[in-house]
């Protein structure tokens, strides 16, 4: 990896690190618990909504059709997935 990573875009950027992830045998597929939907994209995407960031502004101010939000979303919910804590009651 000898690239000059500071002339990458964002999205370029991002998509470096997913192909390098899949190099290395990590990929969108790789979790222990693939159910699950909850995790760190989901955090992230609650963090910027909550600022007012979300893909359909992204999209506009930056005249994308698509941001790739969803599918990076994806990955680091499967990548870094949450667990809810559950308690068993015993009998």
């Amino acid at each position: 990896m000898s690239e000059n990573y500071d002339n990458l875009s964002d999205s370029q950027l991002a998509d470096k690190f997913r192909e390098h992830l899949a190099q290395e045998g990590v990929n969108d597929e790789h979790s222990i618990f693939p159910e699950n939907e909850d995790g760190l994209g989901t955090a992230i995407e609650s963090a910027l909504s909550k600022m007012g960031i979300t893909p359909e502004r992204m999209q506009r101010v930056f005249g994308l059709s698509e941001c790739g939000c969803k599918e990076r979303k994806r990955f680091l919910n499967r990548l870094f997935p949450f667990f809810k804590k559950t308690t068993e009651k015993e009998e």
